[in-house]
């Protein structure tokens, strides 16, 4: 795929190569899944750092599976959000508790030139875990680990 741009002033266009290829390899240094869905919903490729991230004990990668059936369970609007991203090629973002229940993973759809949907996840837990901590002493006494007046305030509504 490529992309032309328009240089004001000097009436030249600019051609930007956006290949395939790179768009996978940026994928491979952030994400800890990676799945590559077709436009009929199989998956076609997968790459998971933990087996347990989509699929429970560890199973076999789900190749040449309807993505709604692997990922339903755990992100019940992703057949929504595949229609979505391939009807306006914007990408859509969402999270989920992994299959085995131990890690948070946050990730995001985007159309390939190709017309897949390209889905990369990423572990956020210790994000996640930092947060409720935060908001946890925000609204917590850390001597008595009672509510605090915030958090007194915040439980009567």
């Amino acid at each position: 795929m490529s992309l032309e741009t328009d240089q004001p002033g000097d009436g030249n266009d600019v051609l930007i190569d956006v290949s395939e290829t790179a768009l996978e390899h940026q994928l491979r240094a952030i994400a800890d899944v990676r799945l590559r869905v077709d436009p009929h919903g199989v998956i076609s490729q997968a790459s998971l750092a933990r087996p347990g991230d989509i699929v429970e004990d560890g199973g076999p990668a789900p190749i040449g599976l309807d993505v709604r059936s692997v990922l339903e369970p755990l992100v019940p609007e992703i057949a929504s959000l595949i229609e979505r991203t391939l009807t306006t090629g914007d990408s859509e973002t969402f999270s989920f508790l992994s299959a085995d229940r131990s890690r948070w993973l946050s990730g995001r759809l985007a159309a390939s030139p190709t017309g897949d949907v390209l889905i990369a996840a990423r572990d956020v837990t210790p994000e996640y875990t930092l947060q409720r901590q935060l908001e946890y002493q925000a609204f917590h006494d850390p001597l008595t680990d009672l509510p605090n007046r915030p958090g007194f305030y915040r439980d009567l509504e």
